[in-house]
């Protein structure tokens, strides 16, 4: 009979993992049900900011609600020892001859005859059954349904959108949204102040290091607000932008741009080996000057240069160290720019002459009257940059002088060598210099491209919505109606500026509310005019001595309203900050002329 029981076991055993696969498989279909409506429950309604942070516990829990749902349902219905006596039997084509011997155990016991041959015939047959074979583990008949159930889960997981029918997911979406603006908005920057930093590293111009950012003090509040990223960004490229519009009227420029002048004005010393030379030092190409002027002294070095071209080449040398020479000692280019800066033809003169001593030209620029403290400091760097310009150019024409006399048939001296070193020290400090401004140049219009487009996007932002998300709302105490919005009159501080129109506010331009477009024609026609006596109604100033008998009184009024648009002007940045002294001083000068005609 042990034999008989093992087998009943061993199937028994193999029964119930087969009824528990199909309580999973059944179970599982369920949860998963339940799932797929909670989801559609959140999307329809929009409770994603309740179920979001529950889903992976609601997950976990489902998992092991169905296997415990599982193994308590197989339990249940697990099947008692003569049930699975019976299953094997019938599997077996056994005659049930596992279940007789199992009833009749009491009467085996008793070594009932009857009962003790249907043990034996029991055992015979419990021996020649495979239970793996007659058992075998199976998938359960409902193993599709969980399947399509969790591929139509994951479809409506993704696929159904967020209805929102209760609005309970805006909040949490526009959060979002924000964050995900805000990100773009920092990488875009980042990207944009990398690039930057790297042109300003090439100009030697101090690099942005964010410094702007923690001086303001929206930008501190409200530092996930992507417009005020922005306008931190905006107001430091601002103050980058003006740092090198500094760095444009410095010193060291004024200095480049007078070399540069200066080397335009050279004229080509006859042919010969030079000429290359010549063409770039006109250009003021300072490199390849300098690649032309190398080769010229390899090849003397090197003894490759014939007699005919070593002549001509001494004789350019002379010629062109004398021009340098020369214009080291020209003044009249400083007098033209010392002009164009407002000052008269003999003033430009003295201080043109005074420029080799800083002394005496500090004297003669503080006893000018009429001139503001930043402008005797521009006169100063502009004379000086002159000087220092001058000073390279007597440089390099010494270095030519010394490279002429020391050359021979049998090439250079050591004396003209070190003069060729010396021109080429002088050339690369050009070049250094002028890439410096090229540098300089190519970050300001990065800066003003970065300016523009950040601009724009103020532009777009303002007409999206202002402040909150509310569009069109101004900076005033009111709040006018946006671009979405056109709005009548109404009362309130009129003296910030608003977006739309109607309202408190200046207005930007936005079509009022009765404005509709009309077609239109343009034709061009000349009037018949006749000119009659009357006022003036236009005038035009022509610089000059007063012509005794001109009417003085329209003279002093032009000259005021003139000062004025200049005062306008300048206020309104549309004067340059390099050319403000220079109007400033035209100005004072017409005025202190129409001052003196009416006293006369």
């Amino acid at each position: 009979m042990d034999l008989v029981r093992n087998v009943v076991k061993s199937a028994g055993r193999r029964l119930f993992v087969n009824d528990l696969f199909q309580a999973l498989a059944v179970c599982l279909c369920i949860a998963i049900g339940v799932l797929l409506v909670t989801r559609l429950v959140e999307r329809v309604l929009g409770l994603t900011t309740f179920f979001g942070p529950l889903w992976q516990w609601i997950f976990i829990g489902a998992g092991g609600a169905v296997v415990i749902a599982a193994i308590t349902w197989a339990t249940v219905i697990r099947r008692r020892t003569m049930q699975v006596a019976q299953e094997v039997d019938e599997r077996a084509d056994l005659r049930e001859s596992l279940s007789t011997a199992l009833a009749l155990e009491k009467d085996i016991r008793a070594q009932q005859p009857w009962a003790v041959a249907m043990a034996e015939t029991a055992t015979a047959a419990a021996s020649r059954v495979k239970v793996p074979l007659v058992v075998p583990y199976q998938l359960p008949a409902a193993w599709p349904a969980p399947i399509l159930a969790g591929v139509a889960m994951a479809v409506i997981w993704y696929a159904v959108p967020n209805f929102d029918l209760l609005n309970h997911d805006k909040p949490r979406l526009a959060k979002k949204e924000k964050e995900r603006e805000v990100l773009t908005v920092k990488t875009e920057l980042a990207k944009d102040k990398e690039k930057l930093n790297e042109l300003l590293s090439k100009a030697k111009v101090e690099m942005m290091d964010g410094k702007g950012d923690e001086q303001i003090p929206e930008q501190s509040q409200k530092e996930n607000d992507p417009e005020a990223i922005k306008r931190a960004a905006i107001r430091e490229l601002t103050d980058l932008t003006n740092k090198l519009e500094d760095a444009k009227v410095s010193e060291k420029a004024m200095q480049s741009e007078a070399i540069k002048d200066a080397m335009e004005q050279l004229k080509q010393p006859g042919p010969g080996p030079l000429n290359e030379f010549a063409k770039s030092l006109q250009k003021g190409d300072f490199s390849k000057a300098q690649d032309a002027m190398e080769q010229i002294t390899k090849d003397l070095a090197n003894n490759k240069m014939s007699a005919e071209d070593k002549a001509k080449l001494k004789e350019q040398l002379d010629k062109m160290g004398e021009q340098l020479k020369e214009l080291a000692k020209d003044q009249k280019q400083l007098e033209k720019k010392l002009q164009d800066a407002g000052l008269d033809k003999k003033t430009a003169e003295k201080l043109a002459k005074a420029a080799s001593d800083p002394a005496k030209l500090q004297e003669e620029i503080s006893k000018m009257p009429g001139l503001n403290p930043e402008m005797k400091n521009e006169m100063m760097k502009m004379a000086r940059a002159a000087q220092q310009a001058g000073e390279k150019c007597d440089q390099m024409g010494e270095s030519m002088s010394k490279m002429s006399e020391g050359m021979s048939q049998e090439g250079l001296s050591q004396q003209g060598s070190e003069a060729g070193d010396q021109l080429q020290q002088s050339l690369s400090e050009g070049e250094m210099m002028q890439n410096d401004m090229e540098n300089l140049e190519a970050a300001m219009d990065e800066a003003k491209d970065q300016l523009s487009k950040l601009g724009q996007d103020m532009q777009k932002m303002g007409k999206k919505g202002g402040k909150d998300g509310k569009p069109g709302q101004c900076d005033g105490e009111g709040e006018s109606e946006g671009n979405g919005k056109l709005g009548d009159w109404r009362a309130g501080d009129s003296s910030k500026q608003g977006q739309g129109s109607g309202g408190p506010g200046q207005g930007e331009g936005a079509d009022g509310p009765q404005s509709q477009e009309t077609d239109y024609v343009l034709e061009k026609k000349k009037a018949d005019v006749k000119t009659r006596k009357g006022p003036i109604i236009g005038s035009r100033l022509v610089y000059g001595e007063q012509v005794k008998g001109e009417a003085l009184a329209e003279f002093g009024e032009a000259v005021s309203a003139g000062e004025q648009t200049m005062s306008e002007g300048i206020e309104g940045m549309r004067v340059p900050r390099e050319l403000e002294g220079a109007v400033k001083q035209y100005f004072g000068r017409l005025k202190s002329k129409a001052d003196e005609a009416k006293k006369k």
